[in-house]
């Protein structure tokens, strides 16, 4: 079983996930794990580039910790 890391442990975005790898990857088992990580943005962004920030500084979050 493969193991995917969320930078969230928001349970709708790891439900989300879970669908996600189940629809995309139909033959593959996975266990989805969420983790909090810090965005270093504000807590509800405003803007699509606010957003995208946050996502990748939780990306680059995980890779590191993972």
């Amino acid at each position: 079983m493969k193991k995917v890391l969320a930078g969230s442990t928001n349970p709708v975005k790891i439900n989300s996930l879970k669908l996600a790898f189940k629809t995309a990857f139909p033959e593959e088992g996975f266990d989805v794990e969420g983790q909090s990580v810090e965005s270093n943005i504000r807590d509800q962004p405003i803007t699509d580039s606010e957003t995208y920030e946050g996502e990748y500084n939780r990306a680059q979050d995980n890779a590191t910790t993972s």
